[in-house]
C-alpha cells in the first residue's frame, strides 16, 4: 500500500509589482482595483506597467524584521546586478521573512530555489552589447556570469543562505506555473522540505517589445489614450497584452516541515498540471488549455462544481482569450466559477506572471474577496461569470489558476484553503 504523500503548502509570499510593493501594498492595489500601466517618455515613448525607480535599498528598510547579514549580503551582491535581479531578490526576502525561516534553525541543505524564467536580462544585455561595440576594452569581466539567468538562483541563494537544489525552469509566460509544478515535484521526491519558488522580474529590451507588437500579441503604443484604459483582457476591443514589471516568491514546503516549524499556512497547492499542445508557434490551444485544467483538477481530487474561481491567463489577444473562454465553457460547463484576470491591474509580467497570480489568488482566498476586472465592457463570452468593476467580498475555498505560454506551454494550479 502506498503511503499517502505529504500536503504541500505556501507559508510566505512577496510581491513587487507596478500596482504595490510588497505583500501589504499588492492587496491594497487588488482590493481597490488599482492599475499600474504608465505612459513613459522615451524616443521612442513607451507603454507599460513598469518600475523605474523601484530601489532595493528602500525596500529593505521596509522589513524590519529583516536580519542585519541579510541586508549587508544584498547590498553587496545587489551593487552591478541587473535590475530583474534586484526586483525579484527583494520579493524572495519579503517571502523569506513571511515565511519566518529568518527565526528558524533549519538545514540550509534541505532548503532549495526555484526561478521561474528564460531569457531574464534582456535590457541589460541590449545595454552591454552597446557599450561594448563603443568601448570593448571596458567590459567587466563580471558580464560572464551577470550575463546568466542562473546568476538570479546564485545570488537569492547567497544573500538567504540557501544551500540545496536550486535550478531555473523556462515556459515563456508559463514559467511561474512551471517554476511550482517543478518545486511541488521535487519536494514530493524527498529532496527538499522547503523551495523558494521565484518569478523573475521580466527585463525587456525594446527589442522584444517592438517584436511582441510586429507579432500582434502586444497592444500598440497609443500615448493619446489613458493607459490604464489600454489592457483589456476577455473585451471585444482588446488589441493585446500591454507589459508589465514586478516579480512574486512563493515560500512552497512539505505540511510536515511547516507544522514542525509553526509556520502559518497561507493555502495549499492541491494541484497542478504542465503539457505541450506540440506547437512552436504562439498560438493559443483549446484542447491543451482544457487538458491543463482537467489534469490539476484531478491532481486535487476536486470537481469542476467545486472551484470557486478561476485567475485566467487572460493575454489581451483575440485569438488567446477566445480560446481560454472556449477551454473554459467546456471544463466547467454551465457551473461558471468566478473569473477575473490580474493582467488587467499588473500588466503582463510574461515569465512572473504565473506566481504573481497564484500569490494574488493566495491573498483573496484568505481575505474572502475578489479583485475587479477592468476595461471589461464587451466581453468575448458574456457566458463567462466574470467580476465587475468592484471587488467582490465572497468566501473562496477552492481555486484555479492558468497559464499559457508560446509555443505550446499550459499549466494550471489548484489552491485550497
Amino acid at each position: 500500500m502506498t503511503p499517502e504523500r505529504d500536503l504541500i503548502v505556501i507559508t510566505g509570499l512577496g510581491v513587487i509589482s507596478a500596482i504595490g510593493e510588497g505583500v501589504d501594498a499588492f492587496t491594497t492595489g487588488l482590493r481597490q482595483g488599482t492599475c499600474g500601466i504608465r505612459h513613459f517618455a522615451g524616443s521612442p515613448p513607451y507603454t507599460g506597467a513598469f518600475l523605474p525607480e523601484f530601489s532595493s535599498l528602500e525596500f529593505l528598510k521596509t522589513l524590519p524584521e529583516c536580519p542585519e547579514e541579510v541586508k549587508r549580503q544584498a547590498q553587496r551582491i545587489l551593487r552591478q546586478a541587473p535590475e530583474s535581479v534586484h526586483i525579484t531578490s527583494m520579493a524572495a526576502v519579503e517571502a523569506w521573512l513571511s515565511a519566518g525561516w529568518h527565526r528558524t534553525s533549519g538545514d540550509a541543505e534541505r532548503i532549495g530555489i526555484v526561478v521561474g524564467g528564460n531569457n531574464i536580462s534582456q535590457r541589460y544585455l541590449s545595454a552591454a552589447w552597446r557599450k561594448f561595440q563603443d568601448q570593448p576594452d571596458f567590459l567587466s569581466p563580471r558580464h560572464a556570469f551577470l550575463a546568466l539567468d542562473t546568476n538570479l538562483v546564485s545570488s537569492i541563494s547567497e544573500i538567504l543562505g540557501i544551500q540545496g537544489c536550486g535550478l531555473t525552469a523556462g515556459g515563456a509566460s508559463a514559467s511561474g506555473n512551471v517554476a511550482l509544478w517543478n518545486a511541488k515535484h521535487l519536494l514530493e521526491s524527498g529532496v527538499a522540505d522547503c523551495i523558494l519558488v521565484c518569478g523573475a522580474s521580466p527585463e525587456l529590451s525594446r527589442l522584444e517589445l517592438q517584436a511582441f507588437r510586429l507579432l500582434g500579441a502586444a497592444a500598440p503604443v497609443t500615448p493619446d489614450i489613458p493607459p490604464e484604459t489600454l489592457y483589456r483582457p476577455f473585451d471585444c476591443t482588446s488589441q493585446g497584452f500591454v507589459p508589465g514589471e514586478g516579480s512574486a516568491c512563493i515560500v512552497l514546503e512539505t505540511a510536515s516541515s511547516a507544522r514542525h516549524r509553526g509556520a502559518q499556512v497561507w493555502a495549499t497547492l492541491a494541484g497542478d498540471s504542465l503539457v505541450l499542445h506540440a506547437s512552436h508557434l504562439p498560438q493559443a490551444n483549446t484542447r491543451g488549455e482544457v487538458r491543463a485544467m482537467q489534469l490539476a483538477l484531478a491532481d486535487a481530487k476536486l470537481g469542476p462544481d467545486q472551484i470557486d474561481y478561476v485567475n485566467a491567463h487572460g493575454s489581451g489577444s483575440s485569438q488567446g482569450d477566445a480560446c481560454e473562454c472556449e477551454a473554459l465553457s467546456e471544463v466547467f460547463g454551465k457551473v461558471q466559477p468566478w473569473l477575473n484576470a490580474t493582467k488587467s491591474l499588473t500588466g503582463h509580467c510574461l515569465s512572473a506572471s504565473g506566481l504573481i497570480e497564484v500569490a494574488a489568488c493566495a491573498i483573496q482566498m484568505r481575505q474572502g474577496f475578489l479583485h475587479p476586472n477592468r476595461n471589461l465592457c464587451l466581453p468575448t463570452n458574456p457566458g463567462i461569470r466574470f467580476t465587475g468593476y468592484e471587488s467582490l467580498q465572497i468566501p473562496i475555498q477552492n481555486v484555479l489558476s492558468n497559464s499559457f505560454g508560446f509555443g505550446g506551454f499550459n499549466s494550471s494550479i489548484v489552491l485550497r484553503c
